[in-house]
């Protein structure tokens, strides 16, 4: 069978792009989260859709160089 995580993993770098893996800390931390989006200008997230509802409970300021944001893993 075929693993989106090829898609989601391998592709981007055949791109020149890089992947940045966080912490289950940081991923559940809203403020830190941001913190690390900014500092690496991250332009591409996905997350399950709990982790997203977690986070968007509040208000979220995403830093400016997030250009697509995925939800994906499990269902709505």
């Amino acid at each position: 069978t075929f693993d989106v995580h090829v898609c989601d993993n391998v592709l981007p770098f055949l791109v020149g792009a890089s992947l940045l893996l966080l912490s289950e800390s940081i991923l559940t931390d809203t403020a830190s989260l941001m913190v690390h989006l900014t500092q690496y200008k991250c332009s591409y997230m996905a997350m399950v859709p709990s982790i997203w509802h977690h986070h968007l409970q509040g208000q979220v300021a995403f830093p400016p160089s997030l250009r697509l944001a995925l939800f994906e893993g499990e269902k709505m």
